[in-house]
């Protein structure tokens, strides 16, 4: 995982996409999770970018607030084995409960400051 991914240069990006494609090709399967400033979503919008932005999913950490249960379905999706059902692995309840302690690593440390 990269956390200054806003920073990464666009040859970077392509690079990173071309891998995930031989991969794919190959039979294989490679996710990555970049994490950066709301740069990053900005430069994944630009034309020169579309062909990466529009594979990418998009989640705002910043004030996750409603968005936590829906980031964390995704998530797991990512992790199980493909035609696996979610609801097979975890409950509902879990997701739930999951997604209320489920902070950004800046609000967990001001959390613990005050």
């Amino acid at each position: 995982m990269n956390d200054a991914a806003h920073d990464l240069h666009s040859k970077t990006l392509i690079g990173l996409k071309r891998l995930i494609e031989v991969i794919r090709d190959s039979g294989g399967m490679l996710s990555v999770v970049l994490a950066g400033h709301p740069k990053l979503k900005n430069d994944l919008r630009r034309s020169s970018m579309e062909e990466i932005g529009s594979r990418a999913t998009i989640f705002e950490l910043e004030g996750l607030g409603n968005e936590k249960r829906k980031y964390l379905k995704w998530l797991l999706v990512q992790s199980v084995a493909p035609k696996t059902k979610i609801e097979n692995v975890i409950t509902d309840d879990a997701v739930a409960m999951l997604s209320e302690k489920l902070s950004t690593p800046l609000a967990a440390r001001s959390a613990s400051c005050h």
